[in-house]
């Protein structure tokens, strides 16, 4: 009977850590694939091999041809505020859709199914994956 009671108590405990917030921004946490990226030049290319992933207050943008980067970001009504810690080089983030390690971009669609940046460098464009 007291082996049960301990049971009973543990699985209790662990139900209660496990229900913190896993997403913040339901709209936009989750994983996005990148289907175009139009350069303010108006060059514009297919650019699927790149994956956004948002969870909480933490991006992981990973190009499957050379690598990833993670960092942090800020999302407002209308807005995403993105900082990649430990890029070696600006240069290195421009197939990704930035140009600097901090990149600023104004959200101009978010729903279930789409996800599209505007930034002065480009606009993203992305599904949800």
């Amino acid at each position: 009977m007291m082996k049960r009671k301990w049971i009973v108590l543990l699985i209790l405990a662990l139900s209660f850590t496990a229900c913190g917030p896993m997403y913040e921004h339901r709209l936009l946490d989750g994983f996005w694939q990148m289907r175009h990226i139009t350069y303010a030049n108006g060059e514009t290319e297919k650019a699927e091999n790149i994956y956004y992933g948002f969870q909480l207050h933490l991006i992981h943008i990973r190009n499957l041809n050379s690598g990833s980067y993670f960092g942090e970001f800020d999302y407002t009504e209308d807005s995403l505020h993105v900082r990649i810690l430990g890029a070696s080089t600006q240069e290195s983030l421009h197939p990704l859709g930035m140009n600097d390690t901090l990149q600023h971009f104004k959200v101009d669609v978010l729903t279930r199914n789409t996800l599209i940046l505007q930034s002065d460098y480009a606009r993203l464009e992305f599904r949800k994956y």
